[in-house]
């Protein structure tokens, strides 16, 4: 788009400016929130025992669902081939069971809930 008017190019160069300085606040914010959420990985406490961080906490909950879904694929398998303890795999119930440890996560770690 070709500005014809000075007052056209004034204004946009004023918005350019804004949104570079908006930019810059931006990353600055993001990276400080990075570096908060960081801090505490490798930390331990006065007891000696390690700190738990949202990112450590996070990737502790996203394990647990791995470990269920491995868990329900290898149920799954069995009922499937007809192997030892061969039984229909409820897909409701399972739902419920990932909920339930989920929900019971959260509570030990302080988060209260689910979200």
């Amino acid at each position: 788009m070709k500005n014809d008017y000075p007052e056209d190019r004034d204004i946009n160069r004023r918005l350019l400016k804004a949104a570079r300085r908006q930019f810059d606040t931006t990353r600055a914010a993001l990276r400080a929130a990075v570096k908060r959420l960081n801090a505490g990985i490798e930390n331990t406490n006065e007891d000696g025992k390690a700190l738990t961080t949202p990112i450590s906490a996070f990737n502790k909950s996203i394990q647990s669902v791995i470990d269920i879904e491995a868990n329900l694929a290898k149920r799954s398998y069995e009922q499937r081939s007809g192997g030892e303890g061969a039984c229909p795999l409820d897909l409701e119930a399972a739902r419920r069971e990932v909920i339930e440890r989920l929900v019971k996560l959260a509570q030990s770690r302080g988060g209260g809930g689910t979200a």
